[in-house]
């Protein structure tokens, strides 16, 4: 295995030999106790490919309710959006129907750079080479955490501003109206029902089970903490974190308690929410003249759109959060 297939591998808690993590290790020691430029170059390309990696995983679940493409640095993203005009019409024997055509519309996105810069004491990593999964695990997460901040606040803008099916909110999730926007959105095919467990644990109660969950749904509520389906819909928990250890309040969360999505996962094409990933991670260092750390400025293309004239999604929200 090569090494930043080592971190990942025990970023995700797999096996790994345990011969080969330890030659690393010791590597990553040799490279941090001499930091000439050729090693603390090698040091960052490792850094680099872990947390792309690792950033590659933790992306995954906006395959399965976004369209997303991937291209170069420096392309100019187009995006595919569905138009179907075809007619059919009953009519007499022999006459002809009215010209409709399906066409394609194109829209572009605007990216920007995601980027970070953490700053690594070379001496403290000769000393201990576990201390570089910490620090490539955060890496990770935080810049997954401003894309994910982004998408929820282009979402909520965009669909907060049309009426019932694609918008309503209550106190609490109320079962006729938010039951009433899953109908609506299951007209188009599959939908996945996403939000934070405060509102996930909700389902439970909608789909009838007021004291006690049915016997053969009882092992998964208690493994996933809510119902896997509702209403015919796959029902997903939105990883929420605290933003630090400084307090445990909802205004301390990453993303908002109080919205609950319903997407389309059918056709790509025609999922309103666009994701666009421009390239790998890239890697620049310089070293810090005060302290003769290194800096690690890591950053990458990235750029979200929802198109608001494709319906195919509604967000509910708790007034009481």
């Amino acid at each position: 295995m090569k090494g930043y297939e080592i971190l990942v591998a025990s970023y995700a808690n797999k096996e790994v030999d345990a011969t080969e993590k330890g030659k690393l290790m010791d590597k990553i020691k040799l490279l941090a106790s001499t930091p000439n430029p050729q090693n603390r170059y090698e040091l960052g390309q490792l850094i680099a490919f872990s947390v792309d990696s690792i950033l590659d995983k933790r992306l995954n679940w906006l395959e399965n309710i976004a369209d997303t493409r991937r291209g170069a640095v420096g392309d100019n993203p187009e995006f595919k959006v569905p138009y179907s005009g075809l007619i059919a019409k009953i009519g007499a024997k022999g006459g002809t129907p009215e010209v409709s055509m399906v066409f394609n519309k194109r829209v572009t996105i605007d990216t920007y750079d995601v980027s970070i810069r953490p700053k690594v004491d070379f001496a403290q990593l000769a000393q201990n080479p576990e201390l570089i999964m910490k620090m490539i695990e955060e890496a990770a997460v935080a810049i997954e955490n401003a894309m994910v901040v982004d998408i929820q606040d282009k979402l909520y803008t965009t669909f907060a501003a049309l009426s019932a099916p694609n918008y309503a909110s209550g106190a609490g999730i109320v079962k006729a109206t938010f039951d009433d926007q899953l109908r609506a959105i299951q007209r188009f095919g599959m939908v996945s029902i996403i939000g934070d467990i405060t509102q996930i644990h909700q389902l439970t109660a909608l789909a009838g089970f007021s004291t006690r969950v049915a016997d053969d749904l009882m092992i998964e509520h208690n493994n996933r903490r809510h119902l896997g389906t509702y209403l015919g819909a796959s029902v997903n928990e939105l990883e929420n974190r605290y933003l630090d250890d400084s307090s445990l309040a909802e205004t301390n969360l990453l993303l908002r308690d109080d919205l609950v999505y319903g997407l389309y996962t059918g056709d790509t094409n025609s999922r309103p929410l666009k994701v666009y990933y421009g390239g790998d991670l890239r890697v620049m260092e310089r070293t810090n003249p005060e302290d003769e750390s290194i800096e690690y400025f890591m950053r990458v293309t990235f750029g979200s759109l929802v198109v608001g004239n494709q319906k195919r999604m509604f967000i509910y929200e708790d007034t009481n959060e």
